[in-house]
Formats: C-alpha cells, structure tokens, sequence
C-alpha cells in the first residue's frame, strides 16, 4: 500500500473513520405505505462535537438563502461581507447561531455570482451564435424573450429543413418537454413528426423559463409563426394539463 512505502511523496492523509456502528435505518412498506424504522443505534464509539462548535462541521454547515438576501441587498449599499457576518452574529447571539463561516458566506455568494455571469454570457453566445445561423440560412428561424431581471427568457429555434419537413409532414405533431435535465434546470420542448419512410422528424425547439399556460402559449405561437401559420391536425402531448390548455387556446382546430 502507499502507507506503507519507504519512500513517500507527500504525506499520506490522516485516518479519520472511528469505526462508529451509529445509525438509522429506514425501510418502505408497501402494504401500509407508511416509513418504518428498522434500525436505530445511538451509542456512538466517540465523542460527540459540543454545539457551540457546529458551524465548523461540514455536515451542519449550510448558507440560508436570508443570508444570502442580507449579503446582496446591504452590498448594494457599501457593506463589506466581513461586515455582514458581524451582523449575522448580532442577530443569532453567537456564532453557532449562524450556522456557518464567513468563508462559506463568501463562497456560495461568489458561486451565485459565477453562475449568473455565466448565465448572461452563455445567452449571448447562444444569440450570437443563431443570429450568424440566421444571416447564412435566411430560413433559419429563432425568437427570444428577455426576463424582468435582464436574462434569458424563452427561446424558440428551427432551421431550414425542419421548417421544410412541417410543411410536408406537419399534420401530426407530438411535442414533450424534458423535466430540466439540461444545466439551466429548465424545460426542454421537442417538437417531433413522422415523415413518408416513418422515420423522425424534428420541427423545433424550445427552451423554456417554465411550464405554466403563459409560457406554453408564448411556445405554440411562436411555432406557427415560425411555420407560417399551419396548425396541425392532431396533436399528441402527455397529460400535461397547461399544455393542453395551451393547445385549446392557440390551436382550437387541432384535435388533442
């Protein structure tokens, strides 16, 4: 093992595991369909960390998003965060109260404010990007809208050939939106048809900021612009209940 070579590069880390057998276990029964505990040991082989002492363990430290509000609105004023910890601490009485460090105070506002800018930058580069699409593909279609806070609201794009294939294969449409497996945690809509070889074909796309009935009409709309105005004849969702709502208010003549 590397411990036990003679000749080390660096030091090995410490063993911190003290064989504690403490713990809970919880199983499902199916019968009740109720939580059951199994298993419940609370002798523990070491000494337990003193409360006062909490905001140091990496299990119990946690940044509150109050927290993080006070940081950003008395910033906006001139207050330092070193500051604002002192706050914290004068709310709480002490700093096991807090429930964290000033350091973890300023990671998780920094990595706020990390992805925020991350965030603009990616929707320029995604305009950026379909706005040179648009001026080498004249049929190359996208439309965007932006948020109160000045960042991406939903986007819709198609390219020339998907536009094509809807107006040949456009009659049934089926549409599905991903629940937010992508980075940005928002809602992905596939706009899909079957073409004369029965094979797949994709009409558009759409990124969305949510999936209440509002979104989904701003998506349907910007759809039939994008494909002249020709509703399909049948539509194939899940059971979405604002997408269907959403279809009966922009394509009343589609059957659901």
């Amino acid at each position: 093992m590397y411990i036990n070579r003679a000749v080390q590069i660096r030091q090995p880390r410490g063993q911190t595991r003290e064989g504690c057998l403490a713990a809970i276990k919880v199983n499902y029964d199916h019968q009740k369909t109720v939580w059951v505990v199994t298993k419940f040991v609370t002798k523990h082989s070491h000494k337990l960390s003193p409360g006062n002492i909490n905001q140091f363990l990496r299990s119990h430290r946690k940044v509150k998003d109050c927290d993080i509000s006070q940081v950003k609105s008395l910033q906006s004023v001139g207050v330092t965060t070193s500051q604002v910890m002192d706050h914290l601490v004068d709310q709480t009485d002490s700093y096991a109260g807090v429930g964290h460090t000033i350091k973890d105070l300023q990671n998780r506002f920094d990595a706020i404010q990390r992805s925020s800018t991350s965030h603009n930058s990616d929707a320029d580069a995604i305009i950026a990007y379909m706005t040179a699409k648009s001026q080498m593909d004249p049929d190359f279609f996208f439309k965007y809208e932006v948020a109160e806070d000045e960042t991406m609201g939903n986007l819709f794009w198609s390219d020339s050939m998907s536009r094509a294939d809807y107006r040949c294969f456009g009659d049934v449409l089926s549409f599905d939106s991903t629940y937010r497996t992508n980075a940005y945690r928002r809602p992905l809509v596939i706009f899909v048809g079957v073409n004369h070889h029965n094979r797949t074909s994709i009409f558009g796309f759409g990124l969305l900021v949510d999936e209440t009935v509002e979104t989904y009409s701003w998506m349907l709309s910007t759809f039939l612009l994008a494909m002249q105005g020709k509703c399909p004849i049948s539509a194939v969702i899940d059971g979405d209940k604002a997408m269907r709502k959403a279809i009966k208010l922009v394509m009343p003549g589609s059957i659901h």
